[in-house]
């Protein structure tokens, strides 16, 4: 108990009064070097993150509830965001031209622009579950609940895209247009082009769903610490470059793969016979048909291959002299008579060989 008191009060005068005195002199020795660089100087400049700017002290982004808001994001002022939504990479929202108010699982992609030509009274309104692709323009307008638009197209001032209503990409809407439920609206200016198909709100659906799976991984991977990434970095390593048991298990059930030993480590596993080994053996040279069942019970002799039969076929092969085969007959020959059915199969394409030289 008296240590960590100890600790304790050492760690709290160490943050509060030896670390800002060594920052202190690192910064007024970096500033001193600098000035005595003369036009060669430079200073460094800290650049804040852009994806929650506030305008006063109750016009603010609300985005605690999002699953994901991308670091290079820029959001700024009366923004709402419910749970589920992700802001993607270098997407812009203004709410300091409008209000934007997106609902729960939506997706809001790279490099869309939400922001109203008209100050005055002016509210982007997004529902739920809606795609809005990237490169997109949103002005003033409203997008019902799985709604979708694809990517590049522009969305005028006072539009309403209606339930399951889908606009083509690169499309652009004029203002006060509204677009029905289950139609496709494509072109510029934007007209109806077809109805939208069952199986497509269940691959737009599916798409969805993927993506807002991706903004949580992205999720949890950008909003980790340096130190955290640098102990994530040391932990992949550790795992390609360790033989450790616990290690390659653990990587293994990760990666969902069986717990095995390792090769090397089971065979100098002593629960594993020893086999002896003949002092000449690495001399010799080693035959597929030499095999050693010794070791092995009588049913593997029982089962295992005739080598009386291999050699003689091979001492008949090694003998006989080339244009043999063919026999006397070559073109009709005489089949013997007597031929077991495993032989006869192959004597109705290939004549016995009777050692006989062709003329």
């Amino acid at each position: 108990m008296f240590r960590r008191i100890i600790f304790h009060r050492l760690e709290r005068f160490t943050l509060g009064t030896i670390a800002p005195t060594f920052r202190n002199l690192g910064q007024n020795l970096f500033k001193t070097g600098s000035q005595i660089c003369g036009p060669d100087s430079h200073s460094d400049q800290l650049v804040r993150s852009m994806r929650c700017v506030p305008i006063n002290n109750t016009v603010y982004p609300k985005l605690l509830t999002a699953d994901w808001v991308a670091p290079n994001a820029t959001i700024i002022g009366d923004v709402e965001v419910d749970a589920g939504s992700s802001i993607w990479h270098t997407a812009v929202l203004r709410g300091d031209t409008a209000k934007i108010r997106v609902g729960k699982n939506s997706l809001i992609q790279d490099r869309a622009i939400l922001k109203s030509s008209n100050i005055t009274d002016s509210e982007i309104s997004i529902g739920d579950n809606v795609f809005v692709g990237p490169n997109t323009q949103l002005d003033a307008c409203t997008l019902d609940d799985f709604s979708f638009v694809g990517m590049g197209a522009t969305i005028g001032r006072g539009v309403v895209v209606e339930p399951y209503a889908v606009v083509a990409a690169g499309s652009v809407v004029p203002e006060g247009t509204v677009v029905p439920s289950g139609q496709v609206w494509a072109g510029h200016p934007a007209q109806y082009l077809r109805d939208l198909t069952q199986e497509e709100k269940h691959q737009i659906a599916e798409n969805l769903i993927e993506l807002q799976q991706l903004s949580q991984l992205y999720c949890e991977e950008t909003e980790k610490s340096f130190r955290e990434q640098q102990d994530h970095i040391e932990d992949d390593l550790l795992r390609a470059t360790s033989f450790s048991e616990e290690v390659r298990g653990l990587a293994h059930k990760e990666a969902g793969l069986p717990i095995d030993k390792d090769d090397a480590q089971y065979i100098s596993d002593p629960r594993v016979p020893n086999i002896s080994i003949e002092p000449d053996q690495g001399d010799r040279t080693w035959s597929p048909y030499e095999q050693d069942l010794s070791r092995f019970p009588e049913i593997f002799k029982m089962y295992g291959e005739n080598f009386d039969r291999y050699e003689q076929v091979k001492k008949r092969f090694e003998t006989e002299q080339p244009g043999e085969q063919m026999g006397e007959h070559p073109i009709n020959p005489q089949k013997p008579t007597d031929q077991s059915p495993w032989e006869k199969r192959y004597d109705d394409y290939m004549p016995r060989h009777k050692g006989q030289l062709l003329q």
